[in-house]
């Protein structure tokens, strides 16, 4: 039995690269997620499923720079490798543009507009949501923050439980 809820980060963080959790509870992306939803880091894990798109820390763009390198060759093979576990879940919530438009150019998934429910197959209904990493301007606006809140409060509200 799965939860029915699956949340898709970018990569583990640099500080948890080495435990492979997505959206690490130890993290600071996995607190700020938490929060946003008004719940514990523990209490989040418990709510969904979370993974990955890459197993690994990508670097940075540039030494010193505050981005994280993406490959987006890498990341589509990776989504189209992962789309069939997709349908395993109601609901999918893609983590960050780069993750989202990994996932919109393997599918017929439009570009994701941030929280607007798109159906992918067999019913799941797949989300984009801006990345709490703090590098995410999204997060600073307090109308789009409250946006934000309201529709990660609303995922994971309840820890259904699907067959």
């Amino acid at each position: 039995m799965t939860l029915s809820t699956l949340v898709v980060g970018q990569a583990p963080a640099k500080a948890s690269e080495q435990n492979w959790v997505a959206l690490d509870p130890r993290s600071a992306s996995g607190r700020r997620l938490a929060a946003y939803a008004g719940l514990d880091p523990h209490e989040m894990h418990l709510r969904a499923d979370f993974v990955n798109l890459l197993s690994w820390f990508p670097g940075r763009v540039n030494d010193g720079d505050k981005y994280d390198a993406f490959d987006t060759a890498t990341a589509r093979q990776l989504a189209r490798m992962m789309v069939p576990r997709l349908w395993e879940y109601r609901r999918v919530v893609f983590l960050g543009r780069a993750v989202s438009d990994a996932f919109t150019a393997v599918t017929d998934l439009p570009r994701l507009d941030w929280f607007e429910p798109h159906y992918l197959y067999a019913g799941t209904i797949v989300y984009a949501s801006p990345h709490p990493a703090g590098t995410s301007m999204f997060w600073n606006d307090p109308v789009a923050r409250a946006a934000g809140e309201a529709f990660w409060r609303s995922v994971l509200a309840a820890p259904e439980k699907s067959s």
